[in-house]
């Protein structure tokens, strides 16, 4: 920094005192330290070798210019640390260090306040940026209309043609839940590792994360369902609640577990741009594994266990009771038979079993979640 634009900073930070602000500022520079009300000289390992006015460590140290003391205190830091407690007292200079201990302790927040506290802000950051709120708010009615668009007579009445449009909506729920969280961590790191330092609890951010995420994605699936269903209808048939809250459950479920995977992903890559990149390697195998686009046998089976759109499928499918539905081969011959798939068993138990799963993935996302973040967190330190 040039001298010019040191003295300009230091005197910005002389008025900002003036006007009633605290200024504390580490520095080596010592061109403009007359400008401070108060100066402090560390030795090695934190001892305190003065604290007072600027002129009074000049005289103190017996030199003319700041920088001697450097000098002073490198040759022989025992000497002033030793003179300072003595003309200051060391039960004074030892309190002064207990009193400041004390005080950062009392600093310490509970879990809830802290929790609260992080919510708060983290509601606030959300709500400050208005075109982020709008497009978080404006995707849920935009894609219900698309999907109202594109059904037809046919839905809950053709298998196909409602398996096709549970499955669009699905996806929806996964693409929602990716795009709000998917940045959230990653975008914070650098201040989060200095409020770690700081005693910020892991846990107590991510469930705050956590629990703004889980509000937000009840609001969009409220919002998604409310709007598809008041265009399209819904279905005569309910497994749990009614037609209108089975489907709304299973989207809910999907946009928060999908939420998870954004957190896990964000608490793993280094920034928001590659967070990003991610997304497609995210989407694809929830396609693939789906089973909508391709019959799951064998290995895929296995594997579509541990994908979040099979089980969202699968819960919207059970709550429209597609197994009871109208295949197209049965609009060519009535007396096909088509097997029943155990994908869409329609009893309360297995609905009850989707949604288990479902909460169980969200719970290992968030575990993972917070071993990623503790690992590079730490990591950095």
């Amino acid at each position: 920094m040039d001298p010019d634009t040191e003295r300009s900073i230091m005197k910005t930070l002389q008025k900002m005192s003036k006007m009633g602000k605290t200024i504390i500022l580490v520095t080596h520079n010592t061109l403009n330290l007359h400008l401070c009300d108060k100066v402090a000289f560390f030795g090695k390992d934190g001892h305190l070798c003065f604290y007072g006015k600027p002129q009074e460590a000049l005289d103190f140290f017996g030199v003319d210019d700041f920088v001697d003391i450097y000098t002073l205190l490198n040759e022989n830091m025992e000497e002033w640390y030793e003179k300072f407690t003595a003309i200051y007292g060391k039960e004074t200079v030892e309190q002064v260090k207990i009193e400041k201990r004390n005080k950062v302790l009392h600093k310490k927040k509970s879990f809830i306040k802290q929790l609260l506290t992080l919510i708060r802000r983290y509601i606030k950051l959300i709500s400050n940026d208005i075109q982020q709120l709008i497009l978080l708010f404006a995707q849920a009615p935009i894609v219900a209309v698309l999907l109202a668009v594109v059904s037809n007579e046919n839905l809950y009445t053709n298998y196909d043609d409602t398996k096709a449009i549970l499955f669009s909506l699905g996806c929806a729920s996964i693409w929602l839940g990716l795009m709000n969280s998917v940045q959230e961590i990653c975008k914070e790191k650098v201040i989060l590792q200095k409020e770690h330092m700081s005693d910020l609890k892991l846990p107590t951010y991510l469930l705050s994360k956590f629990i703004v995420q889980g509000i937000l994605a009840f609001i969009q699936a409220t919002i998604m369902v409310f709007i598809f269903q008041k265009i399209v209808g819904s279905s005569s048939y309910s497994i749990l609640i009614d037609s209108y809250w089975d489907i709304q459950i299973i989207c809910f479920l999907s946009i928060l577990s999908s939420a998870a995977l954004g957190l896990c992903v964000s608490a793993i890559v280094k920034n928001s741009n590659i967070a990003m990149s991610i997304i497609p390697l995210i989407l694809v195998p929830q396609l693939l594994f789906s089973g909508m686009l391709f019959k799951l046998e064998g290995a895929a089976d296995f594997i579509s266990n541990f994908i979040l759109c099979r089980w969202t499928v699968e819960g919207l499918g059970t709550s429209a009771n597609l197994n009871e539905l109208t295949h197209i081969v049965q609009t060519i011959n009535p007396l096909a038979e088509i097997e029943p798939e155990a994908y869409f068993t329609f009893t309360a138990e297995h609905m009850i079993h989707v949604i288990l799963v479902i909460i169980l993935m969200t719970a290992v996302l968030m575990l993972l979640s917070y071993i990623a973040l503790r690992k590079n967190i730490n990591k950095n330190m």
